[in-house]
């Protein structure tokens, strides 16, 4: 009777643990499924990327003190400034996926051709921006063109866009591979 009652609770134990771990199983897989559909549901979106950015660029001028209209133009011209850099940036990348087409055939000739598609085309853009941004920066007020500075969106050398710090008080140095660190031709290494 003894070896009975041992046997009965050995059992009963052992189906409470393989309850226990089966609930907990299913726990885990519902979570998992629930985030594996949170990551599909918050794809990039670069244009609300840049709305908001927006708004928080208008934010910062309404708390400078400019007038509702003021911020309303100004705002309208960074955001100007703004999509005119991201649509270069979707401009290029034909031309990229062609270089890289070219690298991987391994020939040296189309990829001549790229590269100087690739950089013409970016003096242009270049020459556009820089165009646009002088327009701009005549019509800011000192501290909108500071700040604006400091979030990287103006006088930033060809690094605009999104608030790219790579030489200010956020982003302390260089980046790896920028001017300066490049390799040079032929060495090994």
């Amino acid at each position: 009777m003894r070896k009975l009652n041992l046997m009965l609770a050995f059992v009963l134990i052992a189906a409470l643990v393989l309850t226990a771990a089966h609930i907990i199983s299913a726990q885990q897989q519902r979570d998992g499924t629930q985030q594996r559909q949170g990551r599909q549901q918050r794809q990039f979106d670069p244009e609300q990327m840049l709305e908001r950015r927006l708004e928080r660029i208008k934010q910062n001028m309404q708390d400078m003190g400019l007038s509702a209209e003021e911020v309303n133009y100004l705002g309208s011209q960074v955001g100007d400034l703004l999509r005119e850099g991201m649509n270069q940036r979707t401009a290029m990348q034909t031309l990229i996926e062609d270089l890289q087409k070219a690298m991987d055939a391994k020939n040296e000739a189309e990829m001549k051709t790229k590269l100087s598609e690739i950089k013409a085309k970016r003096k242009e853009h270049r020459k556009k921006l820089e165009d646009m941004e002088a327009k701009l920066i005549e019509l800011l007020p000192v501290a909108v063109e500071a700040r604006l500075t400091v979030d990287g969106i103006v006088n930033a050398g060809g690094g605009m866009g999104f608030g790219m710090r790579f030489g200010g008080p956020r982003g302390q140095g260089r980046m790896p591979g920028a001017r300066g660190q490049r390799m040079q031709r032929g060495s090994g290494g």
